[in-house]
């Protein structure tokens, strides 16, 4: 069933306490009931729950397009490794509001699926790769809860870990652009964001945003190609830059005319 300590709760409020242990998916959290009546060690006198099935394997696509938008091709690849429960706390009323919760440990979760595009070359006989693209898993929480809701009910949600890596600078598009073009960044949680963009000697050239409040999600801002003045800027390489709070991420543009 399991090989990590289990927990003695009656998560679900009815009136009867459970042995939960935790595992891997499809059975992350498990409760074992007595039913009340037959011989303590007679497993038919046990009701086994499935409290929390778990997330099955994560799998990041990558679509490709013409210039149009028209979708030409798709990449799909799988990231074994959906984790496990390590171990469980007692319940505990974690939010004052009258309900056991319990906290859900994880361990082995994959948090990033990565595509490289590799070519083999004849000279030092390996494949070497050209290009590569990483996607972050929505799922990779370190930590669920379990909480009862009604009797007889138990819900789960996230207890979420923000790293800098949710923070995300998306590429440019169109790149190479003339002359317009969109800036797409992605907030685990609302923040002041403030955007600009630099030129290859690192002279500010436009501010685009200027600690300015943005909720959680992805959000867009475009760029006409011109500096603060209005005036159109010259042909070449130009880096955008994100700052939001202590977290700051780069990103390279082309402007081709």
């Amino acid at each position: 069933m399991s090989s990590f300590t289990g927990v003695l709760a009656d998560l679900d409020r009815n009136g009867k306490q459970e042995i939960l242990v935790g595992s891997s998916y499809p059975s992350n959290v498990v409760a074992i009931e007595y039913k009340g009546t037959g011989s303590v060690r007679d497993s038919n006198s046990y009701i086994r729950k499935v409290y929390y099935t778990g997330e099955s394997d994560n799998y990041a696509t990558i679509i490709y397009s013409d210039s149009l938008g028209a979708k030409k091709d798709t990449t799909k690849t799988a990231g074994s490794g959906e984790g496990f429960v390590s171990k469980m706390t007692r319940p505990v009323d974690l939010d004052g509001d009258g309900k056991q919760e319990i906290v859900l440990p994880y361990q082995a979760l994959v948090d990033t699926v990565t595509f490289s595009w590799r070519h083999w070359s004849t000279d030092s006989a390996k494949f070497l790769t050209d290009s590569s693209k990483k996607l972050s898993n929505p799922k990779k929480w370190g930590f669920r809860i379990l909480e009862s809701d009604i009797a007889g009910s138990v819900g789960s949600r996230d207890l979420a870990i923000i790293t800098p890596d949710d923070y995300q600078l998306l590429q440019n598009y169109p790149n190479p652009f003339n002359p317009t073009t969109t800036i797409s960044f992605v907030l685990p949680l609302a923040k002041k964001v403030s955007l600009r963009v630099y030129d290859m000697l690192g002279k500010e050239v436009v501010t685009l945003a200027n600690n300015q409040d943005f909720s959680k999600g992805t959000h867009n801002i475009s760029w006409n190609g011109k500096d603060q003045s209005g005036k159109t800027v010259a042909t070449g390489a130009y880096i955008a830059k994100m700052t939001a709070g202590n977290i700051e991420k780069n990103m390279k543009m082309m402007l081709v005319k």
